[in-house]
């Protein structure tokens, strides 16, 4: 098991909790989307699995290790790209290395891989002021891919884009789950974009917050932009609409 999430409850303030009860597990290389309607928590969640937070009880668990910090093999990406102004893009995307130790030649290319393996090939020495909001999320993507995490956590990192870029990068995370296999977990209010990328959708609904359904996906196809048009999609997209408003 990649990911144990055991009764977890969350309070700020010791006020009334924000989430409760929440039970889940997911196996390694599996990719599952946390949606609800806004203020549910889904953030919160993601925050206790990164160990951005400990402000919960229960236990959550990364390969077998009780989560209390950051953890070395689990990269955040935040819903607006954080880069540095002053550094190139390649800089930018070497930055989790250069935090730990000095930078290699070997650094330079790999990071250079991961550009190209998120459509940056021809942007090393830009600077994120030359960048549009696409380029800029995918510097942020490929920084986060940089150390080879097992786990990516992502907190809707596409939802402020326009739906063309939104659709390219939906493209490039099925490519990198493809080719490095990463558990992931992803936030978003985008139901289509949760089928679309997922193995699994699970709902948060309630006061305080827990799971409220997961939806197991099966859909044969091969995932791609043409999948959004084939009526399994549609159907069990419109299921977990329904299933939404009746929260």
């Amino acid at each position: 098991m990649s990911i144990v999430i055991d009764d977890l409850r969350l309070a700020y303030d010791k006020k009334v909790p924000i989430l409760d009860n929440i039970n889940l597990e997911i196996q390694k290389g599996e990719c599952i989307s946390i949606i609800g309607k806004s203020g549910c928590g889904k953030s919160s969640l993601l925050k206790c699995v990164a160990g951005l937070t400990a402000n919960y009880e229960g236990r959550v668990f990364i390969h077998d290790e009780l989560i209390q910090e950051p953890h070395e093999h689990v990269s955040y990406l935040f819903q607006t790209p954080i880069l540095l102004e002053w550094r190139s893009v390649l800089d930018n995307v070497l930055l989790p290395l250069e935090l730990k130790r000095k930078v290699m030649k070997e650094d330079r290319n790999k990071a250079k891989q991961m550009m190209k393996l998120v459509g940056l090939q021809d942007a090393a020495y830009k600077y994120p002021h030359e960048c549009s909001g696409g380029m800029k999320a995918r510097v942020a993507l490929a920084r986060m891919l940089i150390t080879e995490p097992d786990v990516l956590l992502l907190d809707e990192p596409f939802s402020s884009l326009d739906a063309i870029t939104k659709g390219q990068l939906q493209k490039e995370l099925l490519n990198i789950s493809q080719v490095m296999k990463p558990t992931i977990i992803l936030v978003t209010h985008d139901i289509e974009e949760a089928v679309l990328l997922s193995d699994r959708v699970v709902l948060l609904g309630g006061k305080p917050a827990c799971i409220s359904k997961e939806f197991w996906l099966d859909l044969d196809e091969k995932r791609d932009a043409s999948i959004r048009f084939s009526e399994r999609f549609v159907n069990v997209v419109a299921e977990i609409y329904e299933s939404v408003e009746h929260l």
